[in-house]
């Protein structure tokens, strides 16, 4: 085979593990960090006296592709702490009770988002095969794919019979796994995670909310880094991209131009625009780079007065629609997780308003410390996990991730499995990285 020079443009787990697989296969990689640290939007910091996890904590043993690589490494998780008490609003009203009425409240809402995932998602991971099924069965999947995608998560419960406190109880679960607003977020995104979780709710929440690493994300990022054959150069963000058939020029910020046999780029949907491409991107995948994903919301961190185990919900309109502690420390207080469907409407780094959010729920807390990192703003993720908007997995999405000459997309914004979760990246940076290595007469359109 032949050995080629391969450029990684991102060091998250996407760029991480197809450096790592391209570099044991014998190619010569090199992988671009636009960042001074590598993990792209998981990011273990110290902050509020511990370890934090700014973006991605969850992992699973039902996410195949992450769970292959923490066994590998050797990492163990520790489950999230259980609450014992729920805060919630419905219908402009707070409630409270035990974690079981709450979800025994919030079923009849979940049951009609989730309607029918059985025939739209029977093999989830085949997206886009199952796009292309000329069958006649495969034609009338596709619609049935395609008539989901265009509805909300709101349009589709508010089509319903469904009481306002059902509506309102469904509406702050999947605003807070979109991490944006559920009138714009496409129901197909929640049913596709539903169906990677075997059509079980109860697994879905275990799958994405329950287990964290012990260490956090960093123990195992820093070890797929070790095991790159090849260099990683942080601050080295990409600028322009040339791609050819027959290889790849790649410009920085420091006007350095670097050529390749190939190129992986893994900056998420909403950072691309920050990347001039030659021939430019049109159609389909331009419209999705412009209009951008569903993801504007926020996660932030509070530090709080004793030790509590709740869990509070709120639906579109509150500034965080989903709260509880993670942590317990030895001083007497916690530190709470919390999420919000639009960034611009809290400032997760301001006590006062932090604490007047979480006072929606708890009128007595006292928030002592609060952190977080506006990835919205920062200029190379602009959004937080992939998530989508209605129309775009279905229109726009299929052309984006479809290899252009010798340039190809990874990352968790084009896994066609678990796509937002470090498993997407994971499985896409394989799939780009098995792109490039197998014989030139199996490799897909472009390479």
């Amino acid at each position: 085979m032949k050995k080629l020079d391969i450029l990684v443009v991102g060091a998250g787990f996407a760029g991480l593990i197809a450096a790592r697989e391209l570099g044991y296969a014998g190619h010569r990689v090199t992988v671009l960090e636009a960042r001074d640290r590598i993990g792209g939007r998981t990011w273990t910091d110290r902050r509020l006296g511990i370890d934090l996890e700014m973006g991605g904590t969850w992992v699973h043993w039902l996410q195949p592709h992450v769970w292959a690589e923490i066994s590998r490494y050797q990492r163990e998780i520790v489950r999230s702490p259980l609450p014992e008490k729920a805060y919630w609003i419905a219908g402009g009203e707070l409630a409270s009770g035990t974690p079981d009425e709450l979800a025994q409240r919030s079923a009849p809402g979940h049951d009609v988002v989730l309607s029918g995932s059985h025939d739209v998602f029977p093999e989830p991971y085949a997206l886009l095969s199952a796009m292309g099924d000329d069958s006649v069965e495969g034609r009338r999947r596709f619609s049935r794919l395609v008539e989901l995608d265009t509805v909300s998560i709101l349009d589709k419960l508010h089509a319903s019979d469904l009481s306002q406190e059902e509506i309102d109880l469904a509406d702050a679960f999947w605003a807070a796994c979109h991490n944006g607003g559920t009138d714009s977020g496409a129901a197909s995104m929640a049913q596709r995670w539903y169906a990677l979780a075997g059509h079980n709710f109860e697994l879905l929440n275990e799958a994405t909310l329950a287990y964290k690493l012990v260490g956090g994300m960093r123990g195992l990022y820093e070890r797929i880094a070790a095991d790159v054959r090849g260099t990683i150069e942080l601050n080295t963000e990409v600028v322009a991209i040339t791609y050819r058939e027959d290889g790849v020029s790649v410009r920085t910020a420091a006007d350095a131009t670097i050529d390749a046999d190939a190129v992986i780029v893994t900056a998420p949907v909403n950072a691309l625009r920050g990347v001039q491409f030659d021939p430019p991107l049109c159609g389909a995948a331009e419209e999705l780079i412009e209009t951008g994903m569903n993801s504007a919301g926020l996660k932030l961190w509070a530090k709080i007065k004793g030790h509590h185990r709740f869990l509070c919900q709120a639906p579109s309109g509150y500034p965080l629609t989903f709260a509880w502690p993670e942590y317990f420390l030895e001083d007497g207080t916690s530190i709470v997780v919390a999420f919000g469907p639009d960034s611009s409407k809290l400032d997760g780094n301001c006590v006062e308003d932090v604490q007047a959010a979480l006072r929606t729920w708890i009128p007595d807390v006292e928030v002592l410390e609060t952190t977080s990192h506006d990835w919205v703003e920062d200029e190379f993720s602009r959004q937080t996990w992939a998530t989508f908007r209605t129309g775009q997995l279905t229109s726009q999405w299929p052309d984006l991730v479809e290899p252009r000459g010798r340039l190809l997309f990874a990352g968790g914004d084009y896994a066609s499995g678990w796509a937002g979760f470090v498993d997407g990246a994971i499985q896409s940076g394989l799939d780009a990285a098995a792109t490039i290595s197998r014989p030139c007469s199996t490799r897909r359109a472009g390479m």
